[in-house]
């Protein structure tokens, strides 16, 4: 990355006065370190400092005469080298990851370049900032400075640089799952490369293309074949060009060999591979050449992406004492050589976890998927406080450019942190299934036992109370399998400030009735369509939350792949969506309709420019308050599931809103409960009087009465005591 960041730089100061000094060389930089701090304050001293930080990769020796180099411009009042100097000192704290302070000296050399007006250091340095931007996981901004950076170059017609950017904007778009854009943008930047003559950049852009089909099968959940098949096929071709040129270029075959050895690896791991064995050998081929290249240039940090995919082929090959030893080697490398190991940390977990679920040791493969989980945290703490002190730092003119696209950004990224934690819960949820189900176990067979010594040793009273002891302690590891299963459900799904963060003027009433729950809510935003779903799944407990779980999913993946440009963007066609999926999911089919099942559901899209909001229901209603008089929107009566025996189409409501109007969504869980004197359900008529009353009220007041209300029904006692919570409970209220 440093190597990447001073080839930048030296984009931007390509365009640099001619100094007195002529060519770059090892011993004139050195005779410049010891001389420079005599010399006078002079244009020879400044022209002296830039030829340092130009030709330094020490990022202490640039930053320290980058600083020397600000005064001395300052002081001579040169526009263009102060500019130059902030460039050099955002370079290097770049290299030590405050990316803000980089940022904030890169706006402040744009300033300067700005009002000189040349656009070819405006251009370089939008692309600078940019970078900077991207390495803060600001994917938002970080695309606009790229496109500002294009547009110049293209008027500058500087098609090198064109092709540059093009580039950078296909990887960022790439990491944003922008898959469609990130090929448009390759495509481009081989055409005009192909035009130029420069075969380089054409295989550059193969590489890049290939990575992109490869990371594109990975987002797909390794579903289809046909994206490795696409991936080789650019990788090799990329591979070829190189070759055929003679290009012995290090860094750009340590970024090609890595990802042709892992196609081939995920090839052979892809239960649709027909020759696993060939696939490992072209595997075991390219890691084997990017070793010898990396022991030839002598850089060892190389070996570590090799490293990660030899363990995974080592795996698949079952040669597993290799595969552990080989893991500890490249860990205790990685704390001898590098200095950010957190960056390395989740390869080598991730290796510890393939290794210890192929031995069946699932206890250390959830100790170290834990070690994962807590690493995804962190990152996600830091990158929450690297934005915060961005903002704080923002210049008028990064401001004025944020406004923009700044809360679809946001939302967007909420959206992609849930699915990046939702993927992370699904495997703690599993090994917390298997950790539930392996207690139990235990404790039907000791059940058993303690049947046969009842019968066969009725005085052993001292073993029949071991046993006891024993299965209560099973019973408690239970309990804490699914508390815990409890705080991944909650992780999984919006949290309320999350839900405020869309729908300001909010409330989520949620309580399971057995620590985890089957009924959930879920809330989103694609640009100016906010959207809301309030779902009741089969049963409850255990059960209920592995299809709430699925139906979150669900929910993520079909609404971010709907287009808001489409005449199907509707709630209704999500729900019919939605139904089809589940359908697949379960396996269920139109000519068994005993498996039940499925799930309920209330979905809302609003629209906040023209005020118009989209209701389609399955068995969930939803409720309507304008000027205290409430009205209900019937659900249509089919499941989403296949035990009624039909596929009618779900039915659109349209809605016009008016400031003030209230909505409400809600699961059955509060309907259903019994109590009151006579044991009845509480229903849905003394829902909407309670509603009818309190619906003008503040929020936090409605949830209070909405709490009291059930607590009071449910414990009013009968001839047996109060009543216990019947099924789980989920009510939503927004007021627009």
């Amino acid at each position: 990355m440093k190597a990447i960041q001073k080839i930048m730089v030296g984009v931007v100061l390509s365009v640099a006065p001619i100094l007195v000094f002529g060519q770059d060389s090892a011993s004139k930089l050195d005779s410049l370190l010891s001389t420079v701090s005599t010399m006078p304050d002079d244009t020879n001293k400044l022209n002296a400092l830039y030829y340092i930080g130009f030709n330094s990769n020490n990022t202490d020796t640039v930053g320290k005469y980058a600083h020397m180099m600000l005064d001395l411009a300052t002081q001579l009042d040169n526009k263009r080298m102060q500019a130059q100097a902030y460039t050099f000192i955002a370079w290097a704290e770049y290299c030590t990851h405050d990316f803000v302070a980089a940022y904030m000296y890169n706006t402040q050399a744009l300033d300067i370049y700005r009002k000189l007006g040349n656009k070819t250091d405006i251009a370089s340095i939008y692309m600078y900032i940019a970078t900077t931007l991207s390495a803060m996981n600001d994917g938002a901004q970080a695309i606009d400075y790229y496109k500002l950076s294009l547009d110049m170059f293209y008027e500058l017609e500087d098609s090198s640089m064109v092709c540059v950017i093009l580039g950078y904007l296909g990887g960022i778009s790439v990491d944003n799952y922008m898959f469609a854009s990130a090929k448009e943008y390759f495509n481009k930047a081989i055409e005009i490369s192909t035009s130029c003559n420069d075969t380089s950049r054409v295989a550059s852009g193969n590489m890049m293309l290939g990575n992109l089909y490869l990371r594109q099968y990975k987002y797909e959940n390794f579903d289809n074949y046909k994206y490795l098949d696409t991936a080789c096929v650019f990788l090799r071709k990329s591979h070829e060009i190189i070759m055929h040129n003679g290009n012995s270029d290090f860094v750009y075959l340590m970024q090609l060999l890595p990802k042709l050895s892992n196609v081939y690896l995920q090839k052979a791991l892809h239960p649709d591979c027909r020759a696993k064995s060939l696939m490992l050998d072209s595997c075991q081929y390219y890691f084997d050449e990017g070793f010898r290249l990396g022991r030839e240039q002598g850089y060892g940090f190389s070996d570590f992406q090799l490293s990660f995919i030899k363990v995974k082929y080592l795996i698949a090959r079952n040669r597993m004492p290799e595969t552990i030893k080989l893991i500890r080697e490249t860990e205790q490398q990685i704390l001898k050589s590098v200095d950010d190991v957190e960056e390395y940390s989740i390869d080598v977990n991730e290796c510890y976890v393939d290794y210890y679920q192929k031995l069946g040791d699932y206890k250390k493969a959830f100790e170290h998927s834990q070690q994962l989980y807590n690493t995804y945290e962190q990152r996600n703490v830091h990158s929450t406080q690297v934005k915060i002190t961005q903002a704080q730092m923002q210049t008028e003119f990064d401001w004025k450019l944020r406004q923009r696209d700044r809360e679809e950004f946001e939302r967007e990224l909420v959206h992609k942190e849930l699915e990046a934690r939702q993927r992370m819960m699904m495997v703690f949820f599993l090994f917390a299934f298997l950790i539930t189900v392996f207690f139990a176990t235990i404790i039907h067979r000791n059940s058993q036992k303690r049947k046969q010594l009842n019968e066969e040793l009725s005085a052993n009273q001292e073993r029949i109370l071991e046993q006891s002891k024993t299965i209560s302690r099973a019973n408690h590891d239970i309990t804490s399998s699914i508390l815990y299963a409890r705080h991944i459900q909650e992780v999984a799904m919006p949290s309320v400030e999350v839900v405020r963060s869309i729908f300001p003027d909010s409330m989520v009433f949620f309580r399971p009735r057995d620590i985890v729950s089957g009924d959930f809510y879920w809330v989103a935003q694609v640009g100016r369509y906010k959207a809301v779903a309030v779902v009741d799944c089969t049963g409850h407990g255990v059960p209920g939350a592995f299809m709430s779980m699925l139906g979150l999913s669900i929910l993520n993946d079909k609404f971010a792949a709907l287009d808001p440009q489409s005449p199907n963007f509707t709630a209704a066609y999500m729900l019919d969506t939605v139904r089809d999926t589940l359908r697949a999911s379960l396996r269920q089919n139109s000519d068994d309709y005993t498996n039940k099942d499925g799930m309920d559901m209330a979905f809302c899209i609003f629209d906040t420019e023209t005020n118009v909001l989209q209701y389609a229901g399955a068995f969930r209603p939803l409720l309507f308050v304008r000027n205290g008089e409430i009205t209900q929107y019937d659900a249509d009566r089919i499941p989403i599931s296949t035990y009624l025996p039909t596929d009618k189409p779900f039915t659109n409501n349209r809605l016009e809103i008016k400031q003030g109007d209230v909505i409400y969504m809600y699961s059955d869980g509060i309907t259903d409960q019994f109590g009151g004197a006579q044991t009845q359900k509480f229903t849905a008529r003394r829902l909407r009087d309670m509603i009818a009353g309190m619906s003008q009220k503040p929020f936090n007041e409605q949830f209070e009465i909405i709490e009291n209300t059930i607590d009071t029904w449910s414990a009013t006692p009968n001839e047996y005591g109060p009543h216990s919570q019947t099924d789980d409970m989920v009510l939503v209220g927004i007021r627009f």
